[in-house]
């Protein structure tokens, strides 16, 4: 059962995201990252809640991960 949270996690997050609750995406993304943290994805996602929130310093941290981890 535990190897589905990390997606089940992520879809929560991006219909959190879907519906403008980049806090609650955010903190779902965050629940993912625990489970699989090399899921370049939700730093992307992530990245964009932050930024929505006015939290460019962490959007950016983000998304220079999730550019590293996909070049």
């Amino acid at each position: 059962m535990k190897e589905h949270i990390p997606a089940d996690a992520k879809q929560r997050g991006n219909e959190a995201l879907a519906k403008g609750d980049y806090l609650g995406a955010s903190y779902l993304y965050i629940m993912a990252m625990h489970m699989d943290p090399l899921d370049a994805t939700l730093f992307s996602n992530r990245s964009l809640c932050w930024l929505s929130l006015g939290d460019g310093k962490s959007a950016l941290s983000d998304a220079q991960q999730c550019k590293m981890m996909r070049p």
